[in-house]
């Protein structure tokens, strides 16, 4: 559609569930494009001498002005006309990649992902190219940087997760137009074990961690009593008597629920009491995404049924999160009080996640088939669960067994 751009007008245009162009009816080629977001991107379109066009991209209403913008619409114009591709040789305010991801990909992030705040985290991680402009980032820069991230001693699968995240961000900014093409369609991912060895605690490990869990709620419970018994003595309001709960905090009820469940540490911080049924001894653990939802259902064991009945009967009715914050919202660290219990229990090389690995590793070891398995632990696809297959080398000898003659 064609229309006067003004400040005003730009200010007024509708947003709408596709991405749609409005030029100026006076400035030819001079375009702002709509996006879902509420993004707002000016554009200006140019033909070369020899007759090839393009569209470059001049920045992002409420960054720059309508004037602004036409100014520099003027340059690229000015360039083409003297033979020169603006996008070879892009002018220096042109589109860095950090530029992108804060004014146009946070936005659109933060609305359709749900761990959106730490893919933008990881986009940061591209210190040697994150102020290049983005029509300058090609799979040799990558290259490079992959290579660093190797020789020090950077995990392939680690690498390639945030080599993920980058073309994910270079795909956004194709699909928008201010790309023509990917630079990294045919970038190659690293290749990676696919049955890594799998980190699970031992049972004198298990044994520590429980040990050291307990040990650390006798002693806030002794300290909460020799609280009280100081402000009582000073006739001060005492506080809650940690005696007479279940558990002092919520680090030894979200440890026994990811051994028990395989739940995911993003999935515990996420869970609602609506999501439990006490009835049938289950949770729902539940993906609530911008776009979509997806659950699944985990059968709860005694012990996780337990804690999590303990657990309730010690918070507020009115408690919507079962692991709130202060603030009520989303519990979102538990890092320092982990790192902490872990050192305690002496136990080593072992991160939160590796709780879900144990949950799996137990129930492989018990002869729980892996498709149950991968089904508890919501993979995809069975090739995630691979990874656990060693742990269970009595059904190859079951199967090979069955080759012997009688």
């Amino acid at each position: 559609m064609k229309a006067k751009v003004t400040q005003e007008a730009v200010e007024k245009l509708e947003i709408r569930k596709k991405i749609y162009d409005v030029t100026d009816e006076s400035f030819h080629g001079f375009t702002v494009r709509v996006h879902p977001t509420g993004n707002k991107v000016f554009l200006i379109r140019y033909q070369l001498a020899n007759g090839a066009r393009g569209r470059y991209t001049l920045g992002k209403f409420g960054v720059v002005t309508v004037a602004q913008a036409k100014h520099q619409a003027k340059k690229i114009l000015a360039m083409a006309a003297m033979g020169e591709d603006p996008k070879a040789k892009p002018p220096s305010n042109s589109f860095t990649l950090k530029q992108f991801i804060e004014n146009e990909y946070s936005t659109w992030s933060e609305a359709h992902h749900q761990w959106s705040k730490d893919h933008i985290q990881k986009l940061y991680r591209f210190k040697e190219f994150i102020n290049l402009p983005l029509n300058e980032i090609n799979a040799q820069i990558v290259e490079k940087w992959r290579s660093t991230c190797l020789k020090n001693n950077l995990a392939p699968a680690t690498v390639n997760r945030n080599t993920a995240s980058l073309r994910s961000v270079i795909s956004k900014a194709v699909e928008w137009g201010i790309l023509e093409t990917h630079p990294l369609s045919k970038f190659k991912q690293l290749r990676v074990d696919r049955s890594p060895n799998v980190r699970y605690l031992t049972e004198e490990e298990e044994k520590r961690l429980r040990e050291a869990l307990d040990t650390r709620e006798l002693r806030l419970r002794k300290n909460r009593e020799n609280g009280n018994q100081w402000r009582a003595e000073r006739e001060y309001d005492l506080y809650p008597d940690l005696n007479v709960v279940p558990y002092v905090d919520y680090l030894k009820p979200l440890v026994l629920l990811s051994i028990n469940t395989g739940a995911r540490r993003g999935e515990l911080f996420r869970m609602q009491w609506e999501d439990v049924d006490f009835d049938r001894k289950s949770i729902a653990l539940v993906m609530r995404g911008k776009r979509k939802s997806y659950t699944r259902h985990i059968p709860l064991n005694n012990e996780a049924y337990e804690t999590l009945l303990g657990w309730r009967k010690m918070r507020p009715l009115t408690d919507k999160m079962i692991f709130p914050s202060k603030n009520g919202t989303k519990f979102d660290n538990i890092q320092t009080s982990w790192e902490n219990i872990r050192k305690e229990a002496k136990v080593n090389n072992f991160r939160w996640h590796d709780m879900r690995h144990h949950f799996a590793s137990r129930l492989v070891m018990n002869g729980v088939p892996l498709n149950t398995v991968r089904e508890l632990l919501g993979h995809t696809n069975v090739e995630m669960t691979l990874r656990y297959a060693h742990l269970a080398p009595e059904q190859k000898e079951r199967a090979v067994a069955t080759l012997d003659r009688i």
